[in-house]
């Protein structure tokens, strides 16, 4: 989605997507003289849904390296418990499982 709105932006303002969104906030006030009326309230909900979309990518990004260092906790914590001997391995079998599920 990200990559959508920012063709469009660049294909409509002709400059990279952060400039036209600095431009924005920036002039996001002044449109509040404009001669049209709701051109400011439309530039804030426009400049509101594209943080929300960076916001999203970021998230998304966030959330891969969270599910990378947790799947690398339950593997050390399956080879400790793996180490240490059966009788442990078992009494831990059934609390491991959940925690890999």
């Amino acid at each position: 989605m990200r990559k959508r709105v920012k063709k469009a932006t660049t294909l409509i303002l002709g400059t990279g997507v952060d400039i036209a969104h600095e431009v924005l906030l920036t002039s996001v006030d002044l449109l509040e003289i404009a001669p049209i009326p709701g051109l400011a309230p439309a530039a804030r909900v426009l400049l509101g849904i594209w943080d929300a979309v960076q916001g999203v990518d970021t998230n998304r990004l966030q959330c891969l390296h969270l599910t990378k260092r947790c799947a690398k906790i339950l593997l050390s914590v399956q080879e400790e418990v793996r180490q240490v001997g059966d009788e442990v391995g078992e009494e831990l079998k059934g609390p491991v499982g959940v925690l890999v599920k």
